[in-house]
């Protein structure tokens, strides 16, 4: 009996050691794959982040493209530009540039668009032709600015159809639109006081103006209305659509009063009136589509960062589970190896009680054998002691 209780700690612990082991392993895979969808969700919310980021700038790139316009305007009509709407613009951008530029990498791009603003500011006045080509160098300047703002920022690579025809449409079509727009008004206003002989060499000017509306704004109807059709959003497809509505008739009317290719419009004030209606509609479908893919984006990174907290919670309860799971088999482990020493003891002889002789019989009480042989014994004795 003396080697049971070591035997059977023995074969109660090995049990516990084994399950224990099975659930450290068990924690093995659990974790890896807890690691990999909690990075997968971390990296999805920050590159929604980053695409927040590039809406807030094109917001305010939106702003400085409709001043630049104006401004080109007023310098082809020889009149001074709004000094301080530009100053006003410049210092969005600026400020915008500040903050997430570090992000975007779009210093040297922004720092370029704004030194060719800053030589125009200097000298604000001069004839429209130069105007007309130093303004369209700013201009090209800003759509480059746009395309990094929009590649670095991930939005041109978004995966959601809706938010991807949406960033599309107010980061490439809606101001590369808006530019033509104003440069086609501009060139029928400057072409309509040259002579008869000038005014051929700014046809080609003209038609690529017009091309590039038309191109740019067929793209921008057809963009915002594939995202409204696959879209889950409850407010988009109202919101833009109405919107994209007086947009589609302002240019329209634009392009009808500036005339085909070749032959001069029949009021150029007509023109100038159109172009304002579009700057307008143009103004009011910007607005519209940044609220909207900065709702979508903003209900995106808000999911992600409930997934985030889920997968961290389920995490912790995975491992609470673990330790809880480990603690419960160690505890069982002591009990059944106490219930072991309790059963070793009550098995074996307790040394404390008077031990029985093993070679004669049990021993018997005197009073018990009767007087006869009582006195037997004691006359044995008395003989004995005479003798």
């Amino acid at each position: 009996m003396s080697g049971f209780a070591p035997q059977f700690r023995t074969r109660t612990a090995r049990p516990t050691v084994l399950a224990a082991v099975l659930v450290l392993v068990l924690l093995v895979p659990v974790g890896f794959l807890f690691l990999q969808s909690y990075d997968s969700v971390n990296d999805r919310r920050t590159a929604t982040q980053r695409e927040i980021e590039g809406v807030a700038y094109l917001r305010a790139l939106g702003h400085l493209t409709f001043t630049i316009t104006n401004a080109q305007a007023a310098s082809v009509a020889g009149r001074g530009a709004d000094q301080d709407a530009v100053s006003a613009a410049v210092s969005q951008v600026a400020a915008a540039d500040d903050r997430y530029g570090d992000t975007l990498r779009t210093h040297d791009r922004w720092s370029g668009v704004r030194a060719r603003i800053d030589s125009i500011r200097s000298d604000p006045r001069g004839d429209s032709a130069t105007a007309l080509s130093a303004y369209q160098e700013v201009t090209d300047l800003l759509l480059g600015l746009y395309g990094k703002v929009r590649d670095e920022s991930g939005l041109s690579h978004d995966p959601d159809a809706d938010a991807y025809q949406l960033q599309e449409s107010v980061g490439a079509n809606l101001p590369i639109a808006v530019i033509a727009a104003g440069r086609l008004a501009d060139l029928n206003a400057y072409s309509s006081t040259l002579p008869q002989a000038q005014q051929l060499a700014a046809l080609p000017d003209l038609a690529m103006a017009r091309v590039t509306l038309t191109y740019s704004s067929n793209r921008l109807i057809d963009g915002l209305r594939a995202a409204s059709d696959d879209t889950e959003s409850r407010t988009l497809g109202g919101n833009v659509l109405s919107t994209l509505d007086r947009f589609q008739l302002t240019t329209q009317e634009l392009l009808a009063a500036a005339g085909q290719v070749g032959q001069p419009s029949a009021d150029a004030s007509l023109v100038v009136l159109r172009r304002a209606d579009v700057q307008k509609a143009a103004g009011d479908l910007s607005t519209t589509i940044l609220n909207e893919v900065d709702r979508l984006l903003e209900a995106r990174r808000d999911a992600l960062t409930r997934d985030r907290w889920l997968l961290l919670a389920a995490g912790a309860l995975a491992l609470l589970l673990a330790v809880l799971a480990i603690v419960v088999l160690v505890l069982a482990a002591r009990t059944a190896r106490a219930n072991a020493r309790l059963a070793a003891r009550a098995s074996a002889p307790d040394e404390r009680l008077p031990r029985q002789r093993t070679t004669g019989g049990p021993p018997q009480d005197p009073a018990a054998w009767g007087p006869a042989r009582v006195g037997s014994v004691a006359q044995r004795e008395r003989s004995g002691a005479a003798r």
